[in-house]
């Protein structure tokens, strides 16, 4: 009896690789779920804290008056609309409805 060493077919080298690549695809698609998922999240943190913002903004607005506003403080807010007219710069408030509810859906 001689010492043969069979080799592998094609067919399981191909099933071998595909083995291989559905394991690597599964780990991406975990790893996009997981990103998908953080983006959500830090998207609604983001919602979340750009409208707390928007609030204490228009406090200190009311507080020194639109035309001692730091321009700094406009940077972040998506609640209100710079105009320059002339040489003259202004600000408004943009429609909020989140800030008009005065009757909140939530009983």
């Amino acid at each position: 009896m001689s010492n043969v060493i069979p080799f592998r077919s094609k067919k399981l080298q191909i099933q071998k690789k595909l083995l291989t690549l559905i394991e690597d695809l599964q780990e991406v698609y975990n790893g996009l779920d997981m990103a998908t998922d953080a983006n959500f999240k830090l998207t609604q943190i983001a919602e979340d804290t750009e409208e707390h913002y928007n609030r204490v903004l228009r406090q200190y607005v009311d507080e020194v008056g639109a035309e001692n506003v730091e321009l700094g403080y406009l940077e972040y807010t998506t609640d209100i609309a710079v105009l320059f007219e002339g040489g003259d710069v202004s600000i408004k408030f943009v429609y909020n409805p989140q800030q008009l509810s005065l009757f909140p859906e939530d009983n």
